[in-house]
């Protein structure tokens, strides 16, 4: 009976890509760009607070904005690149292991918790980057 139906298999599942890890390198990097081209470099921290920085007087006076916009501003070329390669290579894992949506709220969670703790217990000076990565102008 079985060798005389047609026997239909379902679809197989097309991978479109670590997606979202290819558009949170491009913000990155873009970011970098924008800020090499238009304020100055990326490793003067004067830019850095220019263009989004996390800069705890700042914040403190209601600059709150500063907090998620420096998850993604970078402090110098090294730090930048250093990031974007151990995002391309956890977040092609993590893209696969939970999806394109929940590697992207891994992502802004963790930057947005880790902008936040550097804010409340760093030392005082410029934080950047969703590892909080924070500098002091000494």
């Amino acid at each position: 009976a079985l060798g005389r139906r047609e026997v239909v298999l379902p679809p197989t599942p097309t991978r479109a890509g670590p997606r979202v890890t290819i558009g949170l390198i491009a913000a990155n990097a873009l970011v970098a760009i924008v800020t090499a081209l238009v304020v100055g470099s990326p490793g003067d921290l004067g830019a850095v607070v220019r263009v989004g920085g996390s800069l705890r007087s700042a914040v403190d006076l209601g600059e709150w904005w500063r907090v998620p916009a420096s998850v993604f501003v970078h402090v110098g070329w090294v730090h930048l690149i250093v990031n974007l390669l151990g995002l391309w290579s956890l977040g092609r894992i993590a893209e696969g292991l939970f999806g394109p949506a929940r590697t992207f709220a891994i992502y802004a969670a963790a930057g947005i918790v880790g902008a936040v703790a550097s804010h409340a217990f760093g030392a005082a000076g410029v934080s950047a980057a969703a590892t909080g990565r924070t500098l002091s102008s000494r």
